[in-house]
Formats: structure tokens, sequence, C-alpha cells
């Protein structure tokens, strides 16, 4: 009799446990708070949008009037130096008109104004983000809110756009031959070692109907995390499936709302990994891009690039010209077609 109670009390925990989990994931994935599911209704429709949002929209159509897409990236204080020396870096590339640098402060606007008058550069007021901002911290996921959001308002706004990070080598301007892939909605770059995972940084985007649905439901889904992790101190650790990359990879990986995309080739748009590839390897390939990642902190990224020559300014931000033309004529990176 006991034992069968006991079984009758085991299946019931069983039963309990498996609905609470269902009710909850569900809840988990799928629902936003008030304030959250109001912001999503103003991003969609369009509505309500604050004055900063509108002020980079209209500076990203008058781009798209001239160029495409228009080359955006989003930055803080502490990434100022990284910025400096893309900016040198690509100095001769003729791109930096199409360019819009979103900074976190004014201060960092006023820096760039200053010695970059001929870049956009549209400023934010989240101070609370200044500092490093660490991969997969709360406070970087924060920062990946805002600029989800950001991203849906330009793809409705019909904005042809390539997201960029700064912490990067550009050995040549990859725009036309990216530009030069018609019939896609997305082209994507994947990441070193991890299956299915594309970058979350390195992104070009048609404003098609399908990128605007798959953008509606990432930005769901960042503000859903968004909310979850609202008490968490900017230094917290947010395990690494829940992110923008790891969204968007998974949105990709099963072709939501029918997403037609192209993955780059890692030979040509290398990441971080390519830094620690065999010698004989590293020194036969011709990447066009290599991006700085792979390596957690400003500081050891900032390493790391002046340590293979990827540094190209002084020590009062002027630009190293004659590093930029070193590098950019020893890598002689192959040109595509």
């Amino acid at each position: 009799m006991k034992t069968k109670k006991l079984i009758i009390l085991l299946l019931t925990v069983v039963v309990f446990t498996f609905f609470y989990v269902i009710i909850f994931k569900t809840d988990h994935e799928t629902s936003l708070s008030v304030v959250s599911e109001l912001r999503f209704k103003e991003l969609i429709n369009k509505t309500s949008l604050e004055y900063v949002d509108n002020d980079i929209v209209h500076v990203a159509l008058k781009i798209n009037k001239l160029y495409k897409p228009v080359l955006i990236t989003m930055i803080n204080d502490v990434y100022l130096p990284f910025t400096y020396s893309w900016l040198c870096n690509t100095k001769d590339m003729n791109i930096h008109k199409s360019v819009i640098i979103i900074t976190t402060d004014k201060t960092s606007k006023e820096n760039l104004n200053k010695f970059w008058p001929e870049v956009n550069v549209v400023a934010l007021d989240l101070e609370e983000m200044k500092g490093d901002q660490v991969y997969s911290r709360a406070g970087y996921i924060r920062l990946m809110i805002r600029r989800t959001e950001l991203l849906l308002t330009l793809l409705n706004a019909g904005v042809e756009m390539f997201l960029f990070e700064v912490d990067c080598l550009w050995l040549t301007n990859v725009i036309p031959t990216l530009q030069a892939h018609s019939g896609y909605d997305l082209l994507v770059n994947p990441v070193a070692e991890r299956k299915n995972t594309y970058a979350g940084g390195f992104l070009y985007m048609w404003p098609t109907k399908n990128t605007v649905e798959l953008w509606k439901e990432l930005t769901k889904r960042m503000l859903n995390l968004g909310d979850r992790i609202k008490k968490f101190p900017g230094n917290k650790y947010v395990v690494e499936s829940e992110n923008d990359q790891m969204y968007f990879s998974a949105l990709i990986t099963e072709k939501y709302a029918d997403i037609k995309f192209k993955v780059l080739p890692l030979t040509d748009y290398a990441d971080g990994k390519w830094y620690s590839l065999p010698d004989k390897e590293r020194m036969a390939s011709r990447p066009l891009v290599i991006n700085n990642n792979w390596v957690e902190g400003n500081a050891k990224k900032i390493a790391r690039a002046k340590k293979w020559g990827h540094w190209f300014i002084k020590e009062d931000s002027s630009c190293d010209m004659n590093q930029v033309k070193k590098v950019l004529t020893e890598s002689s990176p192959k040109i595509l077609t």
C-alpha cells in the first residue's frame, strides 16, 4: 500500500514538473512585460519614436539617396580608440561619407566630430553604458538590445545597410563585393568552429519584407531578455545562449520568415581565430577583413591589434598612415569577382 502511494506521489510530482516546465518555458520565450510590449509596438508601428531614433533615420535616408549601403556601427566611450584606428585604416577607401557611428554619450560624439568632421555621428543618452562592456555580460546585452531596436527602426524606414564593428581590420573596401550579391535578404558571416552560428555584428541587410519580419522577431526576443535581466548589475554574466547573436543564428538556421541569405566565406571575412592559425596557413591566407574578436575585454583587443601591427593611431590619436600603407600593401588581398 505504501509502495502504491509512493508511486502515485512520484507520478504526481513528475507530471506537475513537466507541465510547470512547459508553461514556464513558453512564458519565458514569448511574453513581454507591459513596458516592453508597448516599446515593441512603437517600434513595429513606427509611432512615438524617440527623437534620436528619428534623427538616425533621417541621416540614414539622406545617405541612402547618394550611397548604398549605409555603414552603421554602435560604440561607447571605451571604443573611441578602436574607432579612430578603423577610420585611419579606411581613410583612403572612400566610404566615410556612408558611415553612421552611433555613440552612447555626447562626449564621444564631440570627440569624433572634432577629429573626423566628415563622418556622420549620432549620440544616444546612455551614460550607464560607459566603460568596458564585455561580451555575455548584462551591460553588453543592454547595449545590444538598443542596437537591435535601432536597426529595426532603420529597416522599417527602408534603409539598406551594412552593420559592422570597429574592432576589425579592413584590407580593402569590401562594399562593392558585398553589394554585388543580388537576390538575397541578408549576407551573414559564420563564426569559426561554431556550427550554425553567425556573427551578430557583421551583417549586410536589404530592407525586404523577410528581413523586417525576422528582425521584428529578434527584437521581441531581445526585449524579452531585457525584461529578465533588468535587475542584473552590468558586470553579471549572462549565459552565452542568451544574446542577439545566438537568437539571430537560430532564426537564420530555421529560415524564419523564409529568409534568403548567403553565408560569406571565413577565408575572405575572417574572425579572431585567424590570429591563432598555424603560421603556414595564416601566411598563405588573403582575407579581406579580419574581425578582432574571440578575446574578451577592450585592453586585450588593443594589445592584440598592436602586436600584429593592426593599430593605426599615434599617441595623440592622429593617423599613422605609414603603418596603414605598410599593412595594406603587404597583405595584398585578392580581388573577388
